[in-house]
């Protein structure tokens, strides 16, 4: 470690071709412009997933560079960041999990000027020894967790629910078929060629191998408790009875493995749903943070919620030494028409 790295983390921008209403690919434009003027050593963002909208989308190359187009602010400031010397990693999400595909990473790479060392992507996680552990969070989420997510496979109950043809008797029988798919997908992921799959990545990652093989299944799906867990959120939202769906015991699980073989670190960071959070885990012992969405789709009870120029973002100063805490923060994006100076909130 260098004497003082300092890391931004901002989730589900999911930049998109549709016009965004509170001009998130502007607002992150400005925001990558200030971290690029800044004067912090060793500066390292993380895009924490769902930063692109390319699910559904089969050539998923080609709809980038046309997300690229539409952002055309939004990427000129990455260009001009990784130029500036700040380390931009994309961390993938259930909704841009086509960045991990070498044809995709590769448009990604030529979008930001082809840049040798300063971007990586990360198909699954990235960690920090001492210092954080950062993933999406769509892998603790039934509906959309692959459990062979390093094999570039979508999740089956997510690709049932997206696809809408046909009759009742079709969409019946497709939600059978993914529904027996899903104890297989788990089954595969245990299996020695996934496994070893496993080793490579726990190399890249910096864990051990039988850390990333536990963390692998840290939400292995069950289907019948997981289609009981669904249905009641979704019968508790017809009776306007529902319980916002949160990240904490997985962070939680994640916190308690990563301890257990000796690479514990303060704070776990998750996305995925939307809700920007900051608290403590059991005992004290480390901290969960949620990103939450620089999207319109802003859930929970954030300032965010009420401020549409209000945006969430982590950071984590790390200098030798020191413990490496992170901490939620909103930036806020000063309309044209002020004058006032823009600064992080």
């Amino acid at each position: 470690m260098s004497a003082s790295q300092t890391w931004w983390f901002v989730g589900d921008l999911h930049l998109d071709t549709r016009p965004e209403p509170r001009g998130t690919g502007a607002a992150f434009a400005a925001f990558v412009h200030e971290l690029a003027g800044s004067q912090h050593t060793a500066r390292h963002l993380v895009l924490l997933g769902d930063t692109f909208e390319l699910v559904r989308h089969r050539e998923a190359a080609a709809r980038l560079r046309e997300i690229a187009v539409a952002h055309a602010d939004a990427f000129a400031a990455l260009r001009a960041a990784v130029r500036h010397g700040v380390h931009v990693h994309f961390v993938c999400g259930n909704h841009d999990a086509a960045l991990a595909r070498p044809d995709v990473a590769g448009v990604l790479l030529s979008l930001l000027g082809h840049p040798s060392q300063g971007v990586a992507v990360h198909a699954w996680a990235l960690a920090a020894p001492g210092a954080f552990y950062c993933e999406h969070g769509h892998q603790h989420h039934e509906v959309h967790r692959v459990a062979t997510l390093l094999s570039q496979q979508e999740s089956l109950w997510a690709e049932w629910l997206a696809d809408r043809s046909g009759g009742v008797g079709r969409r019946a029988m497709s939600f059978l078929r993914a529904t027996a798919g899903v104890p297989r997908r788990e089954r595969a992921a245990r299996s020695p060629a996934y496994l070893a799959r496993l080793d490579e990545e726990a190399l890249r990652i910096g864990l051990t191998a039988q850390a990333v093989r536990d963390l692998a299944q840290t939400s292995a799906v069950k289907v019948a408790p997981a289609l009981a867990r669904v249905g009641w959120r979704v019968l508790s939202r017809r009776v306007s009875a529902s319980r916002p769906y949160g990240l904490r015991p997985a962070a939680a699980r994640v916190h308690r493995i990563l301890r257990r073989h000796g690479s514990g670190v303060p704070t776990v960071l998750f996305a995925h749903t939307h809700r920007a959070e900051d608290t403590s885990l059991a005992q004290a012992t480390g901290r969960y943070v949620n990103v939450g969405t620089w999207s319109a789709d802003v859930r929970g009870a954030g300032p965010d919620g009420a401020d549409p120029d209000l945006f969430p973002y982590a950071r984590i100063v790390m200098r030798t030494g020191e413990a490496a805490t992170a901490t939620l923060r909103y930036w806020r994006r000063i309309p044209a028409h002020r004058t006032v100076a823009r600064h992080p909130a």
